[in-house]
């Protein structure tokens, strides 16, 4: 066996190191000090996370906030057709996609005000077409910003004519709404005119 100052010296090690808490130090400090023997229990060490499941936590977070957003952002209610509906009856707003993205650029609260919850008829060059969470497809269309481009969400009797879009083609949308997820224009129900 150690002698008793290796064995206090190892014990404060462990106190320091945070594996063992002030009043297990004592206990074990008082026992080495009377003489106990070699096999009295000692505490094992805690075992920390490694950073690969610190990792895998924030990446599971992540995926759940980009879900979240696609459902917000993408979303279809049982509504839709309905909200189409409504942007045909009443007189959509004209604006392109240059100008939403410079509206909610300059001014977040301003852009929601001014075309929010309103029809709008989008006219923008098309960026690209993307997938949804849920692999419905999303019309980026090109702003003033190349790493910003304003999307779209389809109505479903659009979707399929995202299939025939290219990259810088023109495009005319009638869309229901329009809403911002970290200033890029999010624009909802659109049909492809």
């Amino acid at each position: 066996m150690a002698n008793v100052s290796e064995e206090l010296a190892r014990l404060a090690q462990l106190r320091d190191q945070g594996v063992l808490s002030e009043d297990e130090f004592q206990v074990q400090k008082a026992a080495v000090l009377k003489g106990t023997p070699a096999d009295a229990p000692t505490i094992a060490p805690e075992k920390k996370k490694s950073g690969a499941a610190k990792g895998c936590g924030i990446l599971v977070l992540a995926l759940i906030v980009l879900a979240l957003i696609g459902m917000i952002a993408g979303g279809k209610g049982a509504d839709s057709s309905t909200s189409a509906e409504t942007a045909a009856t009443v007189q959509p707003v004209a604006v392109t996609a240059q100008q939403l993205f410079a509206a909610y650029d300059a001014n977040e609260a301003a852009a929601q005000q001014t075309y929010g919850d309103k029809p709008l008829l989008v006219t923008g060059t098309v960026a690209g077409v993307d997938l949804g969470v849920t692999n419905e497809p999303h019309v980026l269309l090109r702003t003033s910003n190349e790493f910003m481009n304003a999307q779209a969400t389809l109505t479903e009797a659009s979707e399929p004519q995202a299939t025939g879009l290219s990259k810088g083609q023109s495009i005319t949308l009638l869309c229901a709404k329009v809403s911002e997820v970290i200033g890029t224009p999010m624009l909802s129900e659109c049909d492809i005119k």
